[in-house]
């Protein structure tokens, strides 16, 4: 993720399950622009199957994964100090696979988070970019269910967010979000 010129940031979970932060100018000669590696300081367990997710919300950065007991959890980055806030679960009520990606998007006025569940179903939360509570997990509408290993892949548009997936017959999948709160049904892409 690149948050500015000659700028980047790279997040990845250990085998460990340690969530591990990178930020620098990768640029530099020799690769030196690179800090040391920044490590989530609650050492919260993660799952490296389902790759985490990494989004610019203007001054902070916002890191999506699953923990080690199914839950998607938010932490916020800070580029400035860099420290990493304690891992915020989302929605208790909520499995997520630990096979594929998970998500994350502007739409509108909220940051969304978007995961596939271990029932094959595809999930949202939103809460404002200013911060707060996220909104529980809602299930997306989906004429099949969607593929645990293709998780769920998200774009920021003008329009709001798109979400694509890919259902369990292999067809690729579509959903948007004006505002990250109500998405249209899954549908196939053209």
């Amino acid at each position: 993720m690149s948050r500015g010129d000659g700028l980047a940031d790279l997040v990845a979970i250990a085998d460990n399950g340690a969530l591990t932060w990178w930020t620098g100018q990768p640029f530099l000669p020799n690769n030196t622009g690179w800090s040391e590696p920044i490590r989530e300081p609650t050492q919260v367990e993660f799952q490296p199957g389902a790759r985490p997710a990494l989004l610019v919300n203007g001054a902070e950065l916002l890191v999506a994964a699953v923990s080690a007991e199914g839950f998607l959890r938010v932490t916020t980055l800070d580029p400035v100090t860099r420290t990493i806030d304690a891992p915020v679960v989302v929605d208790v009520q909520a499995n997520i696979d630990t096979r594929g990606p998970v998500a994350l998007g502007l739409a509108g006025p909220n940051v969304v988070v978007l995961g596939v569940d271990t029932d094959g179903l595809l999930r949202s939360a939103a809460r404002p970019r200013a911060g707060g509570d996220w909104s529980p997990l809602l299930p997306v509408i989906s004429p099949i269910l969607v593929s645990p290993l293709g998780g769920v892949t998200a774009a920021s548009i003008d329009a709001g967010v798109l979400a694509i997936v890919v259902g369990t017959d292999g067809v690729a999948m579509s959903a948007l979000s004006p505002d990250g709160v109500f998405f249209t049904p899954l549908l196939p892409l053209p």
